[in-house]
């Protein structure tokens, strides 16, 4: 992946049934390829009584591999093409009264409309045939701007615009933000970056008087080798900030830490990506940023984003 890819949709629930809602997280769209990142809930008692009667299956095969939620979309034939999920994820909490599943998925490069198929009949959920409008190609191949670029920060030169940083307090956040239900209020874009690393600002959502914000991390070459030893061997796969990127949002005379809600990592020989979601109580104004990642080479720039009303 080298383009950052443009907004192909402003999320919101898909499907709203009594034993399924899904809703969409984050849509990109990019020359070689549409990413969506879907989250689906089940209640708990209706996936507690799993054998029941199933949904008629008439765009899926008789027999595929699926477990879960289907993702597919209808050619110009007609013809549904399943796609399986990239990633996948599922939580549960004693106060959640329905199951999350998290899945993204890859399609062909699609452009100006696509027919989405969901299907899940194990659950009696029928297959749903839900129409999404897209960017056209040409808008596509016109705003889709290189990843590995140094972003649109200003660089934290000087003591005196330093400011104090302290820990957004975890009693403002909830237990889990249902971000599938929002809105998304700001386009992807590099915050800060080189040539061989990058912070990209994924997606701006906002749910309600909360913003959630996912964030990509990226390296590559000398800088990857450097960021896989402090995010594997000097820390655990499973502790905050693996990568040791700071990123706190300006509040008035100071700067609070990004309370991290959740995220993933990959890394190899030449090569690192991470994906984190943080939650923040939205601001009045832009999305106002510190961003720093001292390993990957990048010092503090201090990054504006406008956030557009939903």
């Amino acid at each position: 992946m080298d383009t950052v890819g443009v907004l192909a949709h402003r999320g919101g629930l898909l499907v709203d049934r009594p034993e399924l809602t899904v809703g969409v997280v984050r849509a990109v769209s990019r020359s070689d390829g549409l990413e969506v990142e879907l989250i689906a809930r089940v209640p708990v008692d209706r996936l507690d009584s799993w054998g029941g009667p199933s949904a008629a299956r008439h765009l899926l095969p008789a027999y595929d591999e699926g477990l879960d939620l289907r993702l597919g979309w209808l050619d110009a034939g007609g013809r549904a093409r399943w796609e399986y999920p990239t990633t996948t994820a599922s939580a549960t909490h004693y106060r959640w009264p329905r199951k999350r599943f998290r899945s993204l998925h890859v399609l062909p490069p699609l452009f100006d409309e696509v027919s989405l198929v969901l299907a899940w009949p194990e659950i009696g959920f029928p297959e749903t045939v839900v129409a999404l409008p897209l960017p056209g190609r040409a808008e596509v191949e016109r705003d889709d701007a290189p990843l590995w670029t140094p972003g649109g920060g200003v660089p934290v030169v000087d003591e005196w615009e330093r400011l104090p940083v302290e820990d957004l307090s975890p009693e403002q956040i909830p237990d889990e933000v249902p971000v599938e239900t929002g809105t998304v209020v700001a386009a992807p874009v590099v915050l800060h970056g080189s040539a061989e690393a990058t912070v990209t600002l994924a997606r701006v959502t906002a749910v309600g008087p909360l913003l959630s914000v996912a964030v990509l991390t990226a390296a590559r070459g000398a800088t990857a080798e450097a960021v896989n030893v402090a995010a594997f061997a000097a820390h655990p796969p499973d502790a905050a900030h693996w990568d040791g990127l700071a990123i706190a949002v300006v509040h008035g005379s100071t700067a609070r830490r990004l309370w991290l809600s959740g995220g993933t990592l990959s890394g190899g020989s030449g090569d690192f990506t991470a994906a984190t979601d943080f939650v923040l109580p939205r601001p009045d104004g832009p999305l106002d940023l510190l961003v720093s990642w001292p390993v990957a080479g990048l010092s503090e720039v201090r990054v504006r984003v406008e956030l557009e009303v939903p």
